[in-house]
């Protein structure tokens, strides 16, 4: 090392050929045996990563892995050259891991200086929680007195990546609209449907959707002329799949939106433009989110 280098982390980390995190062929199943992640292996050693991709392609289960909250099926996880997989969440905790949700933990009469408090283990001063703040781009004077409340936003970026896909899709026509799942992405759907004055169904599977896949009839999707495709089915590596919906009554007034956008034209997509429909994958979506996300983050 030359002399007068300052020794940085990364310098650390590369001088003992360690990485801050590390998975080695991580793999995880659910207790049912579905199988979310498999064979695994990255590093990790720089302050700030984002791991992107489409609803359902795991990564909320990597960071709840990394968290300790799920157990790898097979694999090892590394902090700072040190195995992982076994420590309990609070050991992890311990040692700086922690696992924050997008909507905050809301907390009636708590302040954010008493909740950082909470979270240090002692009576922190003004200045210590301060310096906390600062520490992730948050202007402590704007923060510190704020009750841990509602006001408190997780920006969910679904919602405005979708809102303005769709916009520059149908440009001022309201179709009626059916959305295909039910789960975290779909809500997001619904929201933004629901503010541009859509009429729309939900479609599931579960039974928690207004209408179950076998009661699509002919009528209803020559009634709906916006299907939109919320759910994981069609995503690489599961090409084949789309959603079980009878696509022989599209037409070319039919539009169809997926959120996926690997593939790129997916089998549900396909199979819409066989049958003369419009199709738009969320690419588009993808790119406005990143977008959304900056934004709120310079207001940050």
């Amino acid at each position: 090392m030359p002399q007068g280098h300052v020794l940085q982390k990364k310098d650390y980390y590369n001088a003992k050929d360690l990485f801050m995190l590390e998975f080695k062929h991580v793999s995880y199943e659910t207790p049912d045996h579905k199988e979310i992640i498999r064979d695994v292996s990255l590093q990790i050693d720089d302050r700030f990563v984002a791991i992107t991709g489409p609803n359902g392609s795991g990564k909320s289960t990597m960071a709840k892995l990394v968290a300790g909250i799920y157990v790898p099926t097979s694999g090892q996880i590394l902090l700072d050259g040190e195995d992982i997989t076994n420590l309990s969440i609070t050991e992890r905790a311990k040692r700086g891991v922690s696992f924050a949700f997008q909507q905050p933990v809301r907390f009636k009469g708590i302040t954010v200086k008493e909740l950082i408090s909470i979270a240090s283990g002692k009576n922190i001063s003004v200045a210590e929680a301060c310096s906390y703040l600062s520490e992730v781009g948050l202007c402590a004077k704007d923060y510190i007195n704020r009750e841990v409340d509602g006001s408190l936003s997780g920006h969910n970026t679904d919602y405005a990546g979708f809102s303005q896909s769709l916009s520059e899709y149908l440009l001022s026509e309201r179709p009626r609209a059916l959305v295909l799942g039910t789960g975290g992405a779909s809500k997001a759907v619904q929201a933004v449907l629901a503010d541009k004055g859509f009429d729309f169904l939900t479609v599931s599977h579960s039974g928690k959707g207004d209408l179950s896949y076998e009661q699509l009839t002919a009528d209803i999707i020559a009634t709906h002329h916006l299907i939109i495709n919320t759910t994981p089915l069609g995503m690489h590596p599961s090409e084949d799949a789309c959603p079980p919906i009878p696509y022989e009554h599209l037409t070319t007034e039919h539009y169809l939106f997926d959120l996926i956008y690997n593939p790129e034209v997916t089998e549900f997509l396909r199979r819409g433009q066989k049958e003369g429909a419009m199709i738009r994958n969320g690419q588009r979506m993808f790119v406005c989110q990143a977008e959304a996300s900056w934004q709120i983050f310079c207001k940050i």
